[in-house]
């Protein structure tokens, strides 16, 4: 059994591997494929907006939105996040992204709205909930973040227990 003429194995043995090689080849290409498109979006939003709540400013001048964004990220892994924002009523172009809460859809997780005066909006939000402010002011608009069953030890105990999970190298975020 030299070189010249292979054996029934051997030709089975390099068919594998040809098709294990073209099979690492295209799982290689899918992978990059699924990373550009996630990475790009595919050039369209892949996110679901709904305006769930408008709250108008006594004086008329603002009206504060909750807007619920359910995004999916791939592989049907996905995010639903209540946003607040503030649009002027006057010139809609002067509007401002407030604050993010992720609600996992939960409509008792949204935040809920209410004007204490013509510049002063209250956001109430659950505690403990997952929350990003982005701005506590704007355009001479104060905002006030209460927390539904204010009770700062279990909010303080549930940010100590979030922080043990954290990998971000930003300790405050």
């Amino acid at each position: 059994m030299g070189r010249g003429r292979p054996t029934p194995g051997s030709a089975w043995r390099r068919g594998w591997r040809l098709a294990l090689g073209l099979g690492a080849v295209l799982l290689t290409l899918l992978a990059v494929v699924t990373v550009v498109w996630v990475a790009t979006g595919d050039g369209k939003d892949t996110c679901e907006h709904a305006i769930v709540a408008r709250v108008p400013s006594p004086d008329g001048a603002w009206e504060a939105r909750v807007d619920e964004a359910v995004c999916l990220f791939g592989f049907g892994v996905g995010a639903v996040v209540a946003g607040v924002h503030l649009v002027s009523t006057h010139d809609p172009a002067r509007s401002v992204d407030l604050l993010g809460v992720q609600t996992g859809g939960h409509e008792d997780e949204r935040p809920s709205l209410a004007w204490t005066a013509p510049d002063v909006l209250q956001v109430t939000v659950p505690n403990p909930t997952y929350l990003k402010v982005l701005t506590r002011q704007f355009d001479g608009v104060r905002v006030e973040l209460r927390f539904e069953s204010d009770d700062p030890a279990e909010r303080a105990a549930w940010l100590r227990q979030l922080r043990q999970y954290d990998m971000s190298p930003d300790p405050d975020h």
